[in-house]
Order: structure tokens, then sequence, then C-alpha cells
């Protein structure tokens, strides 16, 4: 019995020496699986940071762009107001041209008047030296035969 006795204690001796052993082996492995735990903890919020960064310059790009965009729309509104100036300006001066046409050919019209009127009062006034040469000359004779009459 005594060697069953010390056969049972050298078992539950190896078995303390395997329980030991596979509690330091527990020991390790929860220590490793801790800090392969810690270590993903870690790479997970550093994901979640930088997806908030992201996402923080997602939200400023978004907003630079509709900034941009009500920029651009503002601009090819002043754009096209411009270019509606540009074409009434053209419009004007295009009137503006035809009113000076208009203005030069009456300007011309009024100096071939002015030029026609200096002439017809040339030609008056020759006629009128006719007429007075005319009347001196009926005058004249007028006076001679009443002196010769008178004679």
């Amino acid at each position: 019995m005594d060697d069953a006795v010390t056969s049972k204690k050298q078992h539950i001796a190896e078995l303390r020496s395997k329980q030991q052993l596979l509690q330091k082996e527990i020991i390790r492995v929860v220590k490793e699986i801790k800090n392969e735990t810690d270590l993903k903890t870690n790479e997970i919020l550093s994901a979640n940071e930088q997806l908030s960064q992201l996402t923080l310059e997602e939200n400023d790009l978004v907003e630079k762009i509709y900034h941009d965009q009500k920029l651009r729309a503002t601009q090819e509104k002043e754009l096209e107001e411009l270019r509606l100036e540009r074409l009434n300006i053209i419009n004007k001066n295009k009137d503006t041209q035809k009113t000076q046409v208009h203005v030069l050919q009456y300007r011309s019209r009024l100096d071939q008047i002015a030029s026609d009127r200096s002439m017809l009062d040339l030609e008056i006034k020759s006629q009128m030296n006719l007429l007075e040469e005319e009347r001196q000359k009926e005058h004249d004779i007028i006076s001679k035969m009443i002196k010769q009459h008178k004679n």
C-alpha cells in the first residue's frame, strides 16, 4: 500500500508540476492575448482618430465645395450680367453710330442748303443790280424824253 500511496503521491506531484506548467502557460497566453488585445485596441483607437480626422477633413472639403459652388454661381451670374451690359453698350454704340451718321448727313445737307442759299443770295443780288440798272436806264430814258419833250 505504501507503494500505492507513494505512486499516488508521485502522480499528484507530477499533476501539480503539470498544473504549474499549465498555469504558467495560461498566464503567458493570457498576457500574450492581453498584449495583442491592447495592441488591437490601440490600432482601433488610432483608426478611429484617423477616421474622425478624415471625417472633419471631409466636412471641411464639403463645406469648401459648397462655398466654391456658391461663389461660382455668383460669378456666373455676374458674368451673365456683364455680358448683357456689354450687349446693351454695343447696341447703344450702334445707335450712337447711326445717330452720328444721321447728324453727319444732316450737317452735309445743311451745308448744301447754306451753299445753295449763298448762291441764291448772290443770284438775287445780281438780279437786283440788273433790275436797278434797268430802272436807272428807264429813268434816264424817261428823263431824256421829258427833256426832249420840254424842248
